[in-house]
């Protein structure tokens, strides 16, 4: 899991603001999929 976090930093750092909060989204919506109790 942090592994994905340090990667998403990086990807808000290299791509586009909107593109990084996009991915961010995907990635919530992963990690919601994987816990539900979460």
């Amino acid at each position: 899991m942090l592994a994905m976090a340090e990667r998403i930093q990086q990807l808000k750092r290299l791509e586009k603001p909107s593109l990084a909060a996009r991915i961010l989204r995907k990635a919530k919506a992963v990690i919601r999929r994987l816990k539900p109790g979460a």
